[in-house]
């Protein structure tokens, strides 16, 4: 039996898509990783939390990103960045 994590309750990873929604850097990353299919999106997130691991980076953060591991996170974090795309 899984247990679906609470997002509204996941203080850093509601920080990182407020980021998101706010930093067009952050948010390019976050899309371009998101998009990615399954496979993929799980290989390079596991590649971006041990560099944020090996350069010290906030425990915070790590677990924020760590969140997208999860496909329905990713899938739900995904949707509300691409909901809140300003019209550029």
């Amino acid at each position: 039996m899984s247990v679906q994590p609470s997002l509204s309750g996941n203080e850093p990873f509601v920080t990182l898509i407020q980021a998101a929604r706010e930093n067009r850097t952050i948010r390019q990353k976050l899309i371009d990783i998101l998009k990615l299919d399954p496979f993929h999106r799980t290989s390079v997130l596991h590649f971006y939390v041990e560099t944020l691991k090996q350069k010290a980076a906030p425990e915070e953060l790590i677990a924020a990103v760590a969140c997208l591991l999860d496909p329905k996170v990713a899938e739900k974090a995904f949707r509300i960045i691409l909901d809140a795309l300003p019209d550029e």
